[in-house]
């Protein structure tokens, strides 16, 4: 997720030009989509996927059980992206 909202962030100062708000760290601008509902999250729901992810990362599980739960979480991820981008 980190990649997904630097490359927005990325992509967003790159099209605003000289028009763009400014941000020290993407995680500024990450709270300013959410403030503004320019996101379909909270940041406690984007907190919980960084949660989600780290523990599925450090638990001792197998790599196909890992993939298959890390899968699962980037779908609704997306989802809820794709949902918001087709309707608002």
């Amino acid at each position: 997720m980190n990649i997904f909202f630097t490359n927005l962030y990325n992509a967003y100062t790159q099209k605003a030009g000289g028009n763009k708000l400014k941000f020290d760290k993407v995680s500024h601008f990450v709270e300013y989509l959410v403030k503004n509902n320019k996101i379909p999250f909270t940041m406690s729901d984007l907190r919980g996927y960084l949660k989600e992810i780290k523990v599925i990362l450090s638990e001792n599980a197998n790599l196909e059980t890992k993939t298959h739960r890390l899968y699962e979480i980037i779908s609704e991820f997306c989802a809820r992206l794709w949902y918001y981008a087709d309707h608002y």
